[in-house]
């Protein structure tokens, strides 16, 4: 969350242009901000503490809350997993220095979401819940882009809810990239259709279709690379 004493900071800066006027009310503007009912409903967003205005802070303290009321929506639609819940899943990595993924063995499939144990976009998280917890709050990270890709795929469910499903379903662009670890029979999102990945876990979707290549050790994919080389296909 971020600093809701710097955001009152930047409001006076931006709305009382004179430092004079600034010095000489400055704890009375800050004291009618503190009191302000839209402020007190404001999210206080990481990086998000500078407005041009007043009004433009305003503005995005609605469009957050609408984001929320439309995520609510969505995840009511579905048997969404509660956030307690998804506190308790752990985000798995795959060990990069132990295996690998057969890119010589690429298959377009539906694979049960609840298998989904991992993305590697996300591997900064402990578990699922955090990364909810960042998306409802509307916390857009280098890696988790909320504005970018997750609500604009909120936003497809809400306006067109076939369209959505299809996209997870039978997705004609960046179709998520996995791994299969047949051993554990666990799934991990290695790349592209993370965001879509992710939202089909929150909302306890039943299967997505990925680009899905087996698990194997870093010996076997140096070995197979080699053969491939050999044989002047890579």
């Amino acid at each position: 969350m971020g600093d809701k004493s710097k955001v009152i900071d930047d409001i006076i800066s931006y709305e009382y242009r004179n430092y004079i006027v600034r010095l000489l009310n400055k704890k009375r503007f800050k004291r009618n901000l503190e009191n302000d009912i839209k402020l007190k409903r404001a999210p206080f967003l990481d990086g998000k503490q500078k407005q041009t205005s007043f009004k433009a802070w305003e503005a995005l303290i609605i469009e957050n809350e609408q984001r929320v009321i439309r995520l609510k929506q969505m995840l009511g639609d579905f048997n969404s997993l509660s956030v307690d819940e998804l506190m308790t899943i752990p985000v798995e990595v795959m060990e990069v220095r132990k295996y690998t993924t057969d890119v010589f063995d690429v298959e377009r499939k539906e694979i049960p979401v609840k298998r989904i144990v991992g993305i590697n976009r996300f591997k900064g998280y402990n578990n699922w819940g955090d990364i909810f917890l960042d998306f409802l709050d509307g916390k857009t990270t280098p890696t988790l882009k909320v504005e970018e890709k997750l609500d604009k795929l909120v936003n497809l469910y809400i306006n067109d809810s076939e369209s959505f499903v299809k996209l997870l379903k039978n997705p004609a662009t960046e179709t998520p990239i996995a791994s299969y670890d047949i051993n554990s029979d666990k799934y991990y999102i290695t790349s592209g259709g993370s965001h879509k990945a992710f939202l089909a876990k929150l909302i306890n979707f039943d299967t997505i279709t990925v680009d899905l290549s087996p698990i194997i050790t870093v010996e076997q994919g140096v070995m197979k690379y080699n053969y491939y080389k050999s044989k002047g296909l890579v």
